[in-house]
């Protein structure tokens, strides 16, 4: 496993500026389209209130895996509606996917993030998602954060490279 998580971040580093761009809401949509069944059954509603035009400045891979890990999270942890929205603003782009769970509390927040901790052992999982999303992010010089959302769970916040453009095309 480590020596997986290894290569990615090397390939990411070795990528990461070189000017790749990736559509934002497509990579969404189909993340959503794999967690579809697994919502569906538990009448969680995902909406993607992510423009057109979000661009991210980096490999579409990247961005996947993170937002992967990120909304795999919001689905074991939903009760009936997982958000994601996304803005920018000089050259950075803001990216949120917030759930209605239980949340986090403040005091145990900096300790699901790092690697292989977990606080629930009854949900499925590694404890090494958040630790991949953060040194992805990292790559990018971008950041991640986990805070309380306004639906009352969680919120992760990803800030990278990228923009949200007007409607005209993408240069």
């Amino acid at each position: 496993m480590q020596d997986a998580i290894g290569r990615n971040l090397s390939r990411a580093r070795s990528v990461g500026g070189t000017g790749r761009r990736a559509f934002v809401r497509p990579i969404i949509d189909d993340l959503e389209f794999a967690l579809k069944r697994l919502l569906e059954n538990r009448g969680v509603a995902v909406l993607n209130q992510v423009p057109a035009t979000a661009v991210f400045f980096g490999v579409s891979e990247d961005l996947e895996e993170m937002l992967g890990n990120l909304m795999e999270n919001a689905s074991k942890w939903a009760s009936h509606r997982i958000e994601i929205t996304a803005k920018g603003h000089a050259g950075r782009l803001e990216i949120v996917v917030a759930d209605d769970g239980p949340g986090v509390p403040e005091s145990q927040r900096e300790a699901i993030l790092k690697r292989g901790a977990r606080l629930d052992e009854t949900v499925p999982g590694q404890g090494i998602g958040l630790p991949i999303v953060i040194d992805i992010a990292e790559v990018y010089a971008g950041t991640f954060t986990i805070e309380r959302s306004r639906l009352s769970g969680l919120s992760a916040v990803l800030r990278l490279p990228g923009m949200v453009r007007d409607a005209g095309p993408l240069h």
